[in-house]
């Protein structure tokens, strides 16, 4: 996932890499009063009432996105972290790793937010390791990981990237190469740490007249080949979103307006 920037015009792509194609894209509403699911006896399931409506693309059903965007324009990502470790079990309120990107759409505005609210959950896991990049309208972005069984969220204006390495990790490999204080060239292999050079790259290279069309060109630099089955680019400020897929590589948009969300 990475955000690109032109003027007040922001841009999240994402390459969805996987070994399932199947998916949903969900429309959720404003003034829903949700409870998370328990993943186990011992937790306290998160409560609230959704603020936001927002626009997701799911796997495994209503409630459990794998990344979208809400009506103020926030966009969450989750990408795989095999570094992941989550905290223990406490006396915090908990969702499970996907109910974590519902529970921040419905609610939050802005990443400030986000990392505000963080804290008070704590992520009871079903099965995934992941990490998110959370990017808003203003063009702020933070990476949210659970590293050593804490959260950790990286800041800044050099977060514009994220892969399947922890941030700090790949800051330090992109450190290396041109364009970033180091001499190598951008690599051009498919690994993790190579993607997130090339997607830093991009994220700060120079402004094009249609920042979705070169998203979609990111898209296939970071491509994966048969694991990426979707490419999804969010229109921040327009609350629009294109998505096309492996099986059906046609551009498709939707426009979050453009559904009843009361």
């Amino acid at each position: 996932a990475f955000l690109l920037s032109r003027g007040a015009t922001r841009v999240v792509g994402k390459s969805y890499d996987w070994e399932e194609a199947v998916g949903l894209v969900i429309v959720n509403k404003r003034g829903v009063r949700k409870a998370s699911l328990r993943a186990s006896l011992w937790d306290k399931p998160a409560e609230w009432v959704s603020r936001h409506a927002s626009l997701t693309f799911n796997q495994y059903g209503r409630e459990f996105p794998n990344g979208g965007m809400n009506d103020a324009g926030l966009v969450i990502e989750i990408m795989w972290l095999d570094s992941s470790r989550y905290p223990k079990r406490d006396e915090r309120v908990t969702v499970n790793e996907l109910q974590w990107i519902q529970f921040m759409l419905d609610q939050f505005e802005t990443v400030d937010e986000v990392a505000e609210h963080a804290q008070r959950l704590r992520v009871s896991p079903v099965t995934a390791k992941v990490h998110y990049l959370a990017c808003d309208r203003r063009g702020q972005c933070a990476a949210f990981e659970y590293l050593a069984g804490h959260l950790t969220i990286s800041r800044g204006d050099d977060v514009r990237a994220l892969t399947n390495h922890s941030y700090e990790a790949s800051a330090a490999y992109r450190g290396e190469h041109q364009g970033f204080g180091g001499a190598k060239k951008a690599p051009r292999s498919a690994g993790s740490l190579d993607r997130f050079v090339r997607a830093s790259l991009a994220a700060k290279a120079a402004p094009s007249k249609d920042e979705v069309e070169r998203a979609f060109a990111v898209l296939d630099d970071v491509s994966q080949g048969e694991f990426s089955k979707w490419n999804i680019v969010y229109e921040m400020d327009k609350l629009r979103v294109h998505f096309r897929s492996k099986d059906h590589p046609s551009k498709k948009y939707v426009e979050l307006g453009g559904f009843d969300a009361s």
